[in-house]
């Protein structure tokens, strides 16, 4: 019977073997499709921006029209290598629209007050294909490469959505200093509604980003938080204060506005792939510790087949130096792999709340015209 049962613990760690090739396969094309997506994240902001003041001058200003034209091929090949379909056609209809707004301008230039929200139109949906990129982003970090919600994540996490505000402001404050007078006069409402939400949302990222980020963490962050430019701040210090548009037009050109913003975002860009560099090497430390602790469970099943007491006492030693977080997670891979059958998902569902590894949680009871079942 030992024999037999070391056989078959033989050949579970073969199928474990099997399981962790492909989760490392798996985790390479992901870890490869969460690149791509910070890479089209940064070009959409790029575009947005490009686009909001391209609209705004109803095309009259070619330092932004040639900006475009390579913005929009950077972002294509970006769309291409993350192989959306419904993100392209969102890219494509916007597009449209703001080359029909341009079009319809020169086609008759009194028609500017009604294509005065054009600018901020075109902000808004650009906000919300870089949201929608963002939250792809964070799945394919959280989910599908099953990354700890540690504070190196979460710090990075933040900082992507505090990156994005910056460079929204960037898109939004060069839009209405390229406006023309009277079309600013009639979105100004809407326009100040804008600005509040926009300088609300750096506030938090930035508050959040201060609260929660450990503090050796946040001293490598603390430049970044700052605006580089004394232009610059002194220019948001007033937006922040009174919120007056139409006083920033005296004192910031809109070339000027987009180039000390653009310094500012690619600065960020810089702590950015910083941050993810640190976070690719959390990954590949958390799937070392996996290995290793796969690996040492299948040991403990042959020590015991075995009734090998010294073996088995070593492995405990092994497992018991792992993070408990990780020792949980390969636990769940195994029982996963053996099916669907009552047993493996009761154990599966203990652990998965908690009641393994030193946490103590209370047995499911067994319904009352059964017998309890059997131990696995």
């Amino acid at each position: 019977p030992s024999l037999a049962a070391g056989g078959a613990g033989g050949a579970a760690q073969e199928v474990a073997g099997a399981a962790q090739a492909a989760r490392g396969a798996s985790l390479a094309v992901h870890e490869a499709g969460w690149a791509s997506t910070r890479r089209l994240l940064h070009h959409i902001q790029r575009e947005r921006g490009t686009s909001v003041a391209w609209v705004a001058s109803r095309g009259s200003l070619p330092y932004f029209g040639e900006r475009l034209l390579r913005t929009r091929k950077a972002t294509d090949e970006a769309l291409a290598e993350v192989r959306d379909e419904k993100l392209v056609l969102r890219v494509m209809r916007r597009r449209a629209l703001i080359d029909a707004d341009i079009a319809r301008e020169e086609a008759d230039p009194r028609a500017l007050p009604a294509l005065a929200a054009a600018p901020l139109d075109a902000l808004r949906e650009y906000n919300a294909i870089a949201e929608e990129i963002i939250a792809h982003d964070e799945a394919l970090l959280l989910d599908d490469l099953s990354v700890e919600a540690s504070p190196l994540v979460h710090a990075l996490l933040i900082f992507t959505r505090l990156k994005d505000a910056v460079a929204m402001m960037r898109g939004f404050l060069t839009g209405m200093l390229a406006l023309p007078e009277p079309a600013l006069r009639e979105i100004y409402s809407r326009a100040v509604a804008e600005l509040v939400f926009i300088l609300h949302r750096q506030w938090e990222y930035v508050s959040t980003l201060q609260a929660k980020t450990p503090r050796e963490l946040l001293a490598s962050l603390s430049a970044a938080l700052q605006l580089k430019s004394d232009l610059l701040a002194e220019v948001q210090s007033r937006l922040v204060s009174d919120f007056d548009l139409t006083a920033v037009r005296s004192t910031l050109s809109v070339q000027k506005c987009w180039e000390l913003y653009t310094a500012q975002v690619d600065g960020l860009q810089v702590v950015e792939v910083q941050l993810e560099a640190r976070v690719r090497t959390e990954i590949a430390e958390a799937e070392t510790q996996r290995v290793e602790a796969s690996r040492a469970l299948g040991d403990a099943a042959l020590a015991i087949a075995a009734a090998d007491g010294a073996g088995a006492m070593g492995v405990a030693r092994r497992l018991a130096s792992m993070p408990s977080a990780v020792i949980k997670s390969v636990l769940l891979a195994r029982l996963a792999e053996l099916g669907p059958g009552e047993a493996a998902l009761r154990a599966g569902a203990l652990l998965a709340d908690g009641g393994a590894l030193g946490e103590r949680a209370e047995p499911a009871p067994a319904a009352r015209d059964e017998p309890a079942p059997a131990a696995p």
